[in-house]
């Protein structure tokens, strides 16, 4: 199992790599596929400025605190994530500025390449093994099981049990009638 797991890793690292090399953009393509389904419904928000990075967008009776500088946002989404929210979108979008700077440094392609860089090695097939000195391993040891012993008597296999038929206190084999 551990080498069916071993050669599963190796076949993923392989294509992870491969499909990082093909991005066109500085940016896990994931994560700017996240930042969109954020930003389904940003045309609702509205943006009252209130410094230079510092904005308040509102939505009805909701209203988040945005500022563009600490990459910080009232929902507390944005830091935790790391890719910006509906809220901070709405103001770099409001600030004229790109939004994939904004988003951490975690998700670029040289971090991700090094995620994926690393080879996992392959290993010679057990017919190439040097034979261990060692005595193989022994099973486990039976254990008993919890809870109160069985009261029915273990029938041995050469005793076949007819379910219809039952020993009387003489010793007869007493048989249904119907």
């Amino acid at each position: 199992m551990i080498e069916e797991i071993r050669l599963y890793m190796m076949e993923r690292f392989y294509k992870l790599k491969e499909e990082g090399h093909k991005w066109d953009t500085q940016v896990c393509l994931t994560t700017i596929k996240k930042m969109e389904a954020f930003g389904e419904s940003l045309k609702s928000w509205h943006v009252h400025p209130s410094g230079v990075t510092f904005v308040e967008v509102r939505n009805g009776f909701y209203s988040y605190g945005v500022d563009l500088q600490e990459y910080s946002c009232t929902c507390n989404l944005w830091p935790v994530s790391g890719i910006p929210c509906v809220h901070a979108q709405v103001a770099i979008i409001y600030t004229k500025q790109d939004h994939v700077s904004y988003i951490s440094s975690w998700f670029d392609k040289g971090k991700y390449m090094l995620t994926y860089g690393s080879n996992i090695l392959s290993v010679n097939g057990s017919n190439m093994w040097v034979e261990s000195p060692y005595p193989k391993p022994l099973p486990p040891s039976e254990r008993r099981i919890p809870g109160s012993p069985s009261i029915k008597r273990k029938r041995h296999v050469s005793e076949h049990e007819d379910k219809f038929s039952q020993e009387s206190s003489k010793g007869r084999t007493v048989q249904c009638t119907n």
